[in-house]
């Protein structure tokens, strides 16, 4: 009986030192996940996936990924935050997550509003009514890996985003204007990054920055890195 008696004793403090390792008040990350055969009613897990990004969008918190099976989706307005240390990640598990249709809230499929440390990775967007991938009034976003095309104004689209990093990305067809566009600087430096992406067939610029000095802010788009960048077959006026 000694012995049994040590032995809890010696669990109860394992358990007790391995609680104290997760900060008091920091919530444990989720798993979420998205599928054409999912429903909103549902958990929201693997085995019971959720149907729309829109309602992912609503749910996650900081650290959570959402995990999108192949299929046809209509597109999602984000407002929540993750943080430097546990963004909130949208991520396309194949090859053909599309995002077809704009979100019920703006003229853009995929729109990030105010939601910083957010990545959005891996997904096909086409045929937006303004941006295929729009953010807006936010830090540390990061929008990898997708395919943007045929966007009626812009494929990428930033305003007021410090520390954005638009990464390895295919942005196509967009007919008013450009393939990437960063806009809008408050304060410097913004750290921008725009690399590897590939950008082309555009109405105006593949790759383009503007500070806007005639909006509010310092007008000054400072410390971009902007490196390993295919430019090609601009429409309009530059291929810049």
């Amino acid at each position: 009986m000694r012995l049994t008696t040590n032995r809890s004793k010696t669990l109860l403090i394992c358990f007790f030192a391995c609680a104290t390792l997760v900060p008091a008040g920091q919530a444990l990350a989720t798993n979420y996940y998205v599928a054409t055969t999912g429903n909103d009613a549902n958990g929201g897990t693997s085995a019971s996936p959720w149907r729309t990004l829109q309602k992912a969008a609503n749910t996650v918190s900081a650290g959570d990924v959402v995990h999108v099976a192949d299929g046809t989706y209509v597109g999602m307005n984000v407002t929540r935050s993750g943080t430097a240390a546990s963004p909130i990640t949208f991520k396309a598990e194949g090859a053909n997550v599309l995002v077809n249709a704009r979100n019920a809230t703006t003229a853009d499929n995929i729109n990030l509003e105010g939601a910083s440390y957010v990545v959005i990775d891996g997904f096909v967007v086409e045929d937006s009514p303004r941006a295929g991938i729009r953010v807006v009034e936010a830090t540390g976003v990061v929008v990898k890996n997708n395919r943007v095309a045929r966007s009626d104004h812009t494929g990428i689209l930033t305003g007021w985003t410090p520390g954005i990093q638009i990464i390895d990305n295919i942005s196509y067809g967009a007919v008013a204007q450009h393939g990437i566009y960063v806009a809008n600087s408050r304060v410097s430096p913004d750290n921008v990054v725009i690399r590897g992406n590939e950008s082309y067939g555009n109405g105006q610029n593949g790759v383009q920055l503007n500070g806007d000095c005639w909006e509010r802010g310092d007008g000054i788009i400072c410390g971009a890195t902007i490196e390993g960048n295919f430019v090609h077959d601009t429409i309009g006026r530059d291929s810049r």
